[in-house]
């Protein structure tokens, strides 16, 4: 019997994944950097690089790890999109059948194990409409499987040190470090914290250790990611969070007080999306066994090893995430992330706990129940995906590179807007770009504090001086941020325009 639901969780995850992955591949709007990146990669005969080509401005891979855009370099873009839409699907069947070897390997929740792998591959939080994961081309889902591998051998090396787990542990951390740079902080924060409150720091040195082959493989890459992440963290925390994240919400628990309620009261659907997107709320209802988990691991409820690694992992993602819950911690991600780094280790932890003290039939009502969530996440996705954009942004960009195509039949693009979010869907174009791609850098003489007026409208004299001072041909302007240009150092009839409509107007500059 557990046996055919455990192979019925194999399925579920299978279809649930590709119907969703299908649902709403591509409609990130990183999805064209993704495959810019995957191009450049390739022009430059697969070798990583510092410095960004065909970005005119100076622009570095902070926090852009770049190994899953090696990988793909070597594929035709037709199979890129295939690898898209299975990349997500394939990660989520690897975690259910990683999980079911470490219950087997253990006789942990060995009889209900296939329940176990349901309950673990229907967690409503991995089908958040929000979630990254979803959207293609992500090494969001390589970073979470590398961490969940990266902890598991850890608690290995705890129980009994062996050379090839050890080894193991130090490759599995080198992977993290080129894949995902969540899961590099989610490494380096975990081991901090690990060290801090149970006073063992293998998670940590582990961490540190894995950058040496990092180093050495690709030194001059691996020197330039490292210090260029580390200034975009600061940047994040100093400027980048302002502009993205605390003006939109001003606070994830003053929510819970006040904000929700007032929204409740509109009932408007942007309403409802900003409660469906409150990190406290993500959590409490799609991903409720954290809760139950961190219990166990302050309750002392068992002496089983692995059933106190996984309540003290699931302990602390949720202190991670109150930790990088309030204003002055917001730079450090979406504090549900860090839950959902650790839902394998608090099913583990809350279903062994929900079995022996209420029995089978609450673990039948947690199915039901999650069964349901994700049904609504299905709906909230495919509501977002029906009302993603009031304007056309294909037919925009349809019409842009048919124009391209007759008036720069000879001439080389050098392309700029003053809507950065338009900037990214035309990176699939053998275009070279001035964009504002390492907020650490100044562009436009402006820090990226003051370089839009409100993300993603660039203001007008920064956007003015990328134009001059790139000397950009092709310059498509969004009408919501401003209507026209000026440049100092170009004659009137040296600005054509080329297209003009109710939104948008393309300029031809010739120097």
């Amino acid at each position: 019997m557990q046996g055919i639901t455990f192979f019925s969780s194999l399925l579920i995850s299978l279809i649930i994944s590709i119907y969703y992955t299908s649902l709403l591949c591509g409609k990130g709007s990183d999805h064209p950097v993704h495959i810019f990146l995957v191009n450049v990669i390739r022009e430059s005969n697969h070798r990583l690089f510092n410095r960004v080509p065909r970005i005119l401005n100076e622009a570095y891979c902070g926090a852009y790890p770049l190994f899953l855009h090696w990988v793909l370099s070597f594929f035709s873009l037709h199979t890129i999109d295939t690898v898209a839409r299975i990349l997500n699907p394939s990660i989520n069947l690897a975690l259910v059948l990683l999980l079911y070897s470490i219950m087997e390997s253990h006789k942990i929740l060995y009889s209900i194990f296939g329940l176990t792998c349901l309950i673990f591959i229907l967690t409503p939080q991995f089908y958040h409409a929000g979630n990254a994961r979803n959207f293609g081309i992500s090494s969001r889902p390589i970073g979470l499987i590398l961490f969940i591998l990266y902890s598991f051998l850890i608690y290995n090396l705890n129980v009994s040190f062996s050379l090839r787990i050890f080894l193991g542990s130090i490759f599995v951390g080198y992977l993290i470090w080129g894949f995902n740079t969540f899961a590099q902080q989610t490494m380096i924060l975990f081991g901090i914290i690990w060290g801090l409150v149970f006073h063992n720091w293998i998670m940590l040195g582990l961490a540190f250790l894995s950058i040496v082959p990092f180093i050495i493989l690709h030194p001059k890459y691996s020197i330039s990611y490292l210090k260029h992440t580390v200034l975009f963290i600061k940047t994040y925390a100093t400027d980048i969070a302002d502009v993205y994240i605390l003006k939109s919400r001003y606070s994830i628990w003053r929510d819970l007080i006040y904000d929700v309620w007032i929204r409740i009261r509109k009932f408007t659907q942007k309403d409802l999306y900003y409660i469906y997107n409150n990190s406290f709320l993500v959590i409490l209802f799609l991903n409720p066994l954290i809760f139950i988990a961190s219990f166990v691991g302050l309750s002392g409820y068992s002496q089983n090893s692995l059933l106190i690694y996984c309540s003290r992992m699931a302990l602390l993602g949720l202190l991670l995430f109150i930790l990088t819950s309030f204003r002055s911690t917001r730079f450090l991600g979406e504090p549900e992330r860090y839950v959902e780094m650790v839902t394998p280790f608090s099913t583990i932890a809350a279903v062994f706990y929900i079995m022996n003290t209420f029995g089978l039939h609450m673990i039948v009502y947690l199915i039901i129940y999650f069964v349901i969530m994700t049904l609504l996440q299905l709906i909230v996705a495919y509501l977002i995906k029906e009302n993603a954009s009031h304007v056309n942004i294909s037919s925009i960009c349809q019409i842009t590179k048919d124009i391209v195509g007759r008036e720069f039949q000879t001439e080389d693009v050098r392309f700029c807007s003053n809507n950065e979010e338009l900037t990214k869907y035309f990176m699939t174009e053998k275009w070279c770009f001035a964009r504002s791609w390492s907020p650490e850098v100044d562009l436009g003489g402006e820090k990226y504090r003051n370089f839009f007026s409100q993300f993603p409208m660039v203001r007008k004299q920064p956007f003015e001086n990328i134009l001059t001072e790139y000397k950009i041909n092709l310059c498509l302007l969004d009408k919501n941020n401003f209507h026209d240009i000026f440049i100092r150092d170009l004659d009137h009839n040296r600005i054509h325009i080329i297209c003009d409509s109710e939104y948008f107007r393309l300029y031809h500059l010739k120097w």
